[in-house]
């Protein structure tokens, strides 16, 4: 986590560009780097879930509500979104 702290002391530094337009663009080309990572993560999980549920003769939909409801803890979310999250992630 020493990474994400420094990361951090870096956005709370002092605004010191004469463009900051070229920053707001930076950190929006960044949250939809961030954006696509998780939901290639979420994705990830889920079929890792399911791998391991199939076999186990678990429904889908049981699978789907376990992998939304982890979203949902990993990220500040309820279960419902991150049920919704995930059933949008293989889209992303």
């Amino acid at each position: 986590m020493s990474a994400v702290h420094a990361f951090h002391d870096r956005l709370d530094a002092p605004i010191t560009t004469s463009d900051p337009w070229a920053q707001v663009r930076a950190l929006e080309e960044l949250r939809n780097a961030i954006s696509a990572r998780q939901a290639r993560l979420v994705v990830a999980a889920d079929e890792a879930q399911q791998a391991r549920d199939i076999p186990r003769g678990i429904q889908q939909t049981v699978t789907a509500r376990k992998v939304g409801a982890d979203v949902g803890l990993a990220r500040p979310a309820s279960a419902r979104t991150g049920w919704i999250q995930k059933r949008s992630a293989p889209a992303a």
